[in-house]
């Protein structure tokens, strides 16, 4: 038989986990980019370039077309 505050504090980390599983999701929301109709250029440069992340084909293409240099 389960105590009733063993429960309770299982609940109470059930409870913390979901806010912290949330606030994760949130934050990675608030950094992801659509890419829309433009994805399957996306991955053709990707692969042309042989880039290994999408993160290093954001900096290229920031690097190749936005900044002077």
């Amino acid at each position: 038989m389960v105590h009733t505050c063993m429960l309770e504090t299982l609940w109470q980390k059930r409870c913390k986990q979901r806010v912290k599983t949330k606030t994760a999701e949130g934050e990675r929301r608030k950094s992801r980019v659509s890419s829309g109709a433009a994805y399957e250029q996306w991955c053709q440069l990707k692969e042309q370039k042989q880039l290994q992340s999408d993160a290093m084909v954001a900096l290229f293409v920031l690097d190749s077309n936005f900044l002077p240099g």
